[in-house]
């Protein structure tokens, strides 16, 4: 099974992933919403059942709530200067921060098409060091 994310997959999951957010009350009509906002709302289809195949999104409280895994953060950009997509330097004549435009790595999303540091986020959130030894001890 393929673990690179197509860019509609990686806007998708986007707000998941940068916001924190889930999706709340999936309704029969195939429609939910970002933290249960009515404003925001989002299609629960094929894209989000694909995602949920790939294991980055899973469904809990019988289908109610969708919510990212622990192995969807392996997926947000981890460029040093890239805010949500967004490249930010601090000036220290000006002493502010400013945008210099979209993340070159992660193309404006905040999502990587593919995962980064896999096997070492995968042990931690088994509880396993990288040296073999139990770290919920």
């Amino acid at each position: 099974m393929s673990k690179t994310l197509t860019k509609t997959e990686r806007k998708y999951i986007s707000t998941a992933i940068n916001f924190n957010y889930r999706i709340e009350n999936v309704g029969t009509n195939g429609i939910g919403f970002w933290d249960g906002d009515k404003i925001m709302p989002v299609k629960v289809g094929s894209v989000c059942e694909s995602l949920i195949q790939k294991g980055l999104l899973e469904e809990f409280a019988q289908t109610r709530y969708i919510r990212k895994t622990p192995l969807a953060d392996d997926y947000k950009c981890k460029n040093r200067n890239c805010i949500k997509g967004t490249i930010v330097v601090y000036d220290e004549e000006e002493d502010d921060y400013h945008k210099q435009g979209e993340c070159p790595e992660c193309e404006g999303i905040g999502v990587l098409k593919s995962p980064r540091n896999r096997k070492i986020n995968q042990f931690k959130y088994l509880g396993i060091s990288t040296n073999g030894t139990c770290v919920n001890n």
